[in-house]
């Protein structure tokens, strides 16, 4: 149901909290991952939730963060808004209860409920452009 990136956000911040503010050693990330995280640790701290609290060095991983309020009060709405994230939606049956602990029951609402509410939308009600501007 979460993204990758979502997901990531989430042990991230995770990791801050719970590492004394220490992130991961570089060696720990393949190169793509190390860029990957640092525009997550990037967005993180542009949306005020995060804060450098010692740079050591010239790169971000080797930085020390603290979060700007505490993780009990940080949401899974927050994380969506600043990661531009999103949630798949499940066709099937299976519950979330697995992959996600105690709140896939939560997540499991969230799906019915985003599925039901956009099965009642029909494609004639949605008003588009004629022209469509692609994205290049």
């Amino acid at each position: 149901m979460l993204t990758y990136e979502v997901k990531e956000a989430i042990l991230l911040l995770k990791r801050i909290e719970y590492g004394q503010g220490r992130l991961v050693t570089e060696q720990m990330l393949p190169e793509a991952s190390r860029i990957f995280v640092r525009g997550v640790l990037k967005r993180l701290c542009d949306s005020g939730l995060l804060r450098v609290v010692d740079n050591v060095g010239a790169d971000p991983l080797c930085f020390r963060y603290a979060l700007c309020r505490p993780l009990s009060g940080v949401t899974l709405y927050d994380i969506l808004r600043i990661t531009g994230g999103y949630i798949h939606l499940s066709m099937d049956d299976e519950s979330m209860a697995d992959d996600y602990g105690l709140v896939g029951r939560r997540l499991d609402v969230v799906n019915d409920m985003a599925c039901r509410l956009l099965s009642e939308i029909r494609l004639v009600e949605i008003a588009l452009p004629e022209r469509l501007g692609m994205k290049e």
